[in-house]
């Protein structure tokens, strides 16, 4: 069995820079000069390690020369970033990727991209960097030095279970991430050889205790000149350090560029702090993206009528309302009367294409809204749930570098909502975790779990709680080969499961060739309140359905199976039927072994 990726606590960033200066995701700052390999983020879902090394040119502190990343998002791959002879260069599974500039490598873990960043922001415009998008909204983000650290960034949601690091135990609680309370608790200990995430480990030493007095008055004098005009008195303070300790001018300057991590690197940030939507409102131009995360919080305050609009980007030169490809990268109103969404996306061949969730969106709560497009698909995400999806974008407009940001727009009326944290960059892998533990988990509409190899023949197996009933076919677990594949087509149900309406009965449906909606069903509801053990097996010819130990339903017609896949999806709920009242654990999917041998009683 698996873990949950249940969050507990919206995302973050921890910063890691100079030699090296750290704010914990908490928001405490601390310094640490010592040598060797340190964990920077320790949990199950992400662990980072970073290397500390001195250079020669600057021998009163370490810096920090590299960076290595695992854990349960990384999905068994490993991410080494390593500083050689003063040129960053980047591993993926010891492979070097990224090596020309710019480059971009993907694959169905990691979206990684070497290139400058698109920020206008000015101590940060035109600098090269290297971004990495991973899934759960998980992003790490380097400006390099040529000859001197890598910066970091490390942008993460908080999770179940245990954090720490120097990057702190993202708590909420700044005070416990000061260096004596890393201390206390072993954060601070260098990491063994024999849980070292690089290829060359790096034995450790004790961090010296270096303060600005070591600093002599002259070379105090020209840094705190050297570091004026820095927005935060931490970035300053590392700032004046950085040039005491190194006696080098141009630190001023590194320092000044690494303040503009905190923006988010090479994604532009199109609103931060809340506003109330206007109408005609010019928010600026950005360079569009053919595969792209739009993001922004979203607070409707009442139902008006017509259109409402909420954000309009619009290819240039025109920059026109519709219908013409490009016209709409993409645009969101709320439904005539209504707080319901509606996302137009441009497509090739199409300039009004989307998506519309069923959902209306609650009055006076603010959500998370992500639209993306990926792959052949266009996704609009609420609160972390798929809530519609569209797989008509295998062909896609590609867009200039003028895309004009209006919110609202001046064709239609505002909208009656507050909008905030609007971001607009590069696609990242779909926010993916595993399948279910032991840990009860209430089903939720639109929950996308992972992506799975099946098997022709295979046994999945789960336990089930039913706490109530829903009036129509309620939603439990779906596998499918297509995102956006409910019951089109053969591999869109392999398996899925639902509850009949206003009953606890199992629905099992299992494509086969010749047919892509078969099945049988158990007579015999679940008992409510009561856990429950499924069983779905297909082996030779037969699907089987037990609960416990015994065999409730067959169906003898899988002569011609559907065949193995990788990266199928698993839904549980799927965005297509209300979730099932129930809670669900210890989901297992294996490849089928036969029956087990026994003997009569």
């Amino acid at each position: 069995t698996t873990t949950t990726t249940t969050t507990t606590g919206a995302r973050k960033t921890c910063l890691a820079w100079g030699d090296p200066h750290l704010e914990s995701f908490d928001g405490q700052k601390l310094n640490y000069y010592g040598i060797g390999e340190f964990w920077l983020v320790r949990s199950h879902m992400l662990s980072v390690q970073g290397r500390y090394e001195i250079n020669p040119k600057w021998p009163k502190a370490s810096v920090m020369t590299g960076f290595a990343v695992a854990g349960a998002a990384m999905r068994g791959h490993r991410l080494v970033v390593d500083n050689d002879n003063g040129d960053a260069k980047v591993y993926y599974d010891g492979t070097e990727i990224l090596q020309a500039f710019p480059s971009t490598f993907t694959d169905d873990v990691m979206t990684a991209r070497h290139e400058m960043s698109v920020t206008d922001h000015k101590r940060a415009h035109k600098q090269q960097g290297l971004l990495f998008l991973l899934p759960n909204d998980i992003t790490l983000a380097v400006l390099r030095y040529t000859g001197k650290y890598t910066d970091l960034t490390i942008s993460m949601p908080r999770w179940e279970g245990n954090v720490d690091g120097h990057c702190g135990n993202f708590n909420g609680n700044a005070k416990d991430d000061t260096t004596d309370a890393l201390f206390g608790r072993g954060v601070l200990d260098p990491v063994h050889s024999d849980v070292s995430m690089f290829a060359h480990h790096v034995e450790g030493t004790a961090s010296p205790a270096l303060s600005i007095n070591d600093c002599d008055e002259e070379t105090r004098d020209r840094a705190e000149i050297l570091c004026q005009g820095l927005d935060s008195e931490p970035h300053r303070e590392a700032c004046i350090f950085d040039v005491c300790m190194t006696s080098d001018d141009l630190m001023a300057g590194d320092d000044k560029e690494s303040e503009e991590l905190e923006e988010g690197f090479m994604v532009q940030r199109l609103i931060s702090e809340d506003q109330r939507l206007q109408k005609g409102t010019h928010l600026g131009m950005v360079e569009g993206l053919a595969e792209f995360e739009l993001s922004l919080d979203l607070t409707v305050h009442s139902a008006q009528p017509g259109w409402r609009s909420i954000v309009h980007l619009t290819d240039g030169p025109a920059h026109k309302n519709c219908c013409e490809e490009g016209d709409r990268v993409p645009a969101l109103w709320l439904h005539p009367g209504n707080s319901r969404l509606h996302v137009r996306m441009s497509r090739a061949g199409s300039g009004n294409s989307g998506c519309d969730p069923k959902e209306e969106l609650p009055f006076g709560q603010k959500v998370a809204i992500r639209v993306r497009v990926q792959g052949a698909y266009m996704l609009v995400f609420i609160n972390d749930k798929v809530a519609c999806v569209s797989g008509a974008y295998g062909d896609k407009f590609v867009p200039s570098k003028r895309v004009a940001v209006l919110a609202a727009d001046p064709w239609y009326e505002a909208a009656d909502a507050t909008i905030g944290q609007m971001w607009y960059g590069p696609v990242r892998p779909l926010p993916l975790g595993e399948l279910l533990d032991e840990q009860e988990v209430g089903l939720e509409k639109g929950t996308l779990l992972t992506r799975i190899q099946t098997f022709e023949e295979f046994e999945f197996k789960f336990d089930i709680r039913p706490r109530g009933r829903v009036d129509g076919w309620a939603s439990i677990v779906h596998f499918t080969h297509d995102l956006a594949g409910n019951a089109a087509k053969e591999g869109d149900r392999i398996p899925a499961l639902w509850f009949h309406p206003k009953s606890t009965r199992l629905h099992v449906r299992m494509s086969r060739r010749g047919s892509k909606n078969d099945g049988c069903d158990p007579k015999e509801e679940l008992p409510m309140g009561v856990t429950s053990t499924v069983t779905v097996k297909l082996h030779s010819d037969m699907l089987t359905v037990m609960l416990g130990n015994r065999v409730v339903c067959t169906q003898s017609k899988y002569e011609d199976k559907f065949p193995a896949l990788e990266n199928v999806y698993v839904y549980a709920g799927d965005p297509w039927y209300e979730a099932a009242d129930a809670l669900v654990s210890n989901m297992v999917y294996a490849k089928d072994t036969g029956f087990p041998d026994g003997s009569l009683i």
